[in-house]
């Protein structure tokens, strides 16, 4: 246990209680850690993370539907998945505006 002054009488006393002279209280001026942020681990050390805008999150929890995701999620497990080719020529079609 450490010992200091008082702030209020210079009495001798433990940092952790109340001064026995005076009784000041409040761990007689002693700095309270403060809460720091941990760094992110390695695998994620290089990027920037920004929190969502909260008109995008008002519109994702507007036109989120549970069913069509849940239905959608069923229907790749059984299938395997996505054909990439066929995803790719959407994406290149809705690129070059032949959507």
């Amino acid at each position: 246990m450490q010992s200091a002054k008082c702030l209020k009488c210079g009495h001798e006393t433990a940092t952790d209680s109340a001064c026995p002279a005076c009784g000041q209280v409040a761990v007689n001026g002693a700095a309270k850690p403060r809460w720091v942020k941990p760094p992110p681990p390695p695998e994620l050390a290089g990027m920037v993370f920004t929190p969502v805008p909260p008109e995008m999150a008002e519109e994702f929890r507007r036109t989120f539907d549970e069913a069509e995701f849940l239905a959608e999620m069923r229907k790749t497990l059984e299938t395997g998945g996505a054909d990439i080719d066929a995803l790719v020529a959407e994406i290149e079609r809705k690129v070059n505006g032949r959507a």
